[in-house]
């Protein structure tokens, strides 16, 4: 069966990003940093990160069920669409899931947004949040898929509507309608993943971190993980080119927060992996590239469309503060052990300063400290 072949090459992407603990993104742990000791260290603990927050066997068995049943219920309930399929998109295909990583998937074969648009004009929404609210419905209707749903609602007035099951067992599963673009999207990053071995450690690190801050969450204006992995694609690239070793975990980590702390630009910049890296919003502009309305944000080119992926983070200015605060925790973590020995280094873990969870919103008024949030005033 068709979902059973997906299923195999999921499981063959899982392992080739370094998910389950082979493949080149676990091997560079081992890895030994001409930058020193120090580095190799940071190398470790990032690697340690990562294999937390691993998918084991049975997490990814528990969703290819999930999704055999998805697409079993919703084909039943498009039959007058012959060429109906659901499809997982991405970062459970693209290689850089989690064990608390959603399912996302997309219907593809019954309706689409206009060519060049990649979203639905509003008068199509409600039409589309109907057609959702029928694959919820076939859902309930087969026990392999209801015994498992807790709840369910859609999001009906996005530009790009939404069906949002909950599971009982806490696994979340956004379901859309759309065209090809989602999946054809995951399968560029695994791609990227298979060629660039530090790209998924790096991206869940730096993923972590925003998420720690609560800006992960392209809902509330944060930096989709979408937006995370090209940023940090686009750091390799310039590495790469600057004839660095792309491989050091460690360094490489040093030095995104660096980069996107003293020698980005929202102004100036804009994030292109199709165009080699980091290139100027001219550039980009005069290549083809186009959508950027706000110079004030973080702007990334997609590849596949060239479109801004990335123009939702209207809290750039508190993403690149964060960022300025990584680069500053991370910095004085490095330079207070730049002299140890690896020997005296086995027990320290360079990320907690990093991670740790002092700029956290206030738990009663939900206000950010000033230090994190430009925009509130001192009282």
């Amino acid at each position: 069966p068709p979902h059973q072949q997906q299923q195999q090459q999921r499981h063959q992407q899982q392992a080739a990003a370094g998910g389950g603990g082979g493949g080149p993104g676990s091997q560079l742990a081992h890895r030994t940093s001409h930058h020193g000791a120090v580095y190799t260290r940071l190398t470790q603990n990032i690697a340690a990160l990562v294999s937390e927050m691993e998918p084991d066997r049975e997490d990814l068995e528990m969703r290819e069920q999930t999704i055999a049943a998805f697409e079993a219920a919703i084909v039943s309930a498009f039959r007058e669409c012959p060429a109906v399929r659901v499809q997982p998109f991405g970062s459970y295909v693209s290689g850089l899931g989690t064990k608390e990583s959603d399912i996302d998937l997309v219907i593809t074969g019954v309706a689409q947004p206009a060519p060049g648009e990649g979203f639905y004009r509003p008068y199509e929404r409600s039409g589309i949040a109907m057609r959702l609210d029928r694959a919820a419905a076939a859902l309930y209707r087969l026990p392999a898929a209801s015994a498992s749903i807790a709840r369910h609602f859609v999001i009906r007035n996005a530009r790009m509507p939404v069906a949002r099951f909950t599971l009982r067992g806490g696994l979340v599963v956004d379901l859309s309608i759309a065209g090809p673009g989602g999946p054809d999207a995951a399968e560029h990053l695994a791609q990227q993943v298979r060629k660039w071995p530090a790209l998924r450690p790096l991206t869940l690190t730096v993923k972590a971190y925003l998420k720690r801050n609560h800006l992960n969450d392209v809902a509330s204006g944060g930096l989709s993980s979408y937006g995370i992995t090209y940023m940090v694609l686009a750091h390799l690239q310039e590495e790469s080119k600057a004839g660095a070793d792309t491989r050091d975990l460690g360094y490489m980590l040093w030095r995104f927060f660096r980069r996107f702390t003293a020698e980005f630009s929202c102004c100036t910049h804009v994030i292109a992996t199709g165009f080699g890296g980091i290139v100027t919003r001219t550039h980009a502009m005069s290549s083809g590239a186009d959508y950027f309305k706000n110079d004030d944000r973080i702007a990334t080119v997609d590849p596949l469309t060239g479109r801004d992926c990335t123009e939702g983070c209207y809290q750039t200015e508190l993403v690149l503060h964060a960022l300025r605060t990584g680069d500053r925790r991370l910095s004085d973590a490095l330079r207070e052990h730049q002299d140890n020995a690896m020997s005296s280094l086995l027990k320290v873990d360079l990320l907690q300063k990093l991670m740790q969870p002092d700029d956290q919103p206030d738990a009663h008024t939900g206000d950010w400290p000033y230090m994190y949030n430009p925009y509130k005033r001192r009282a």
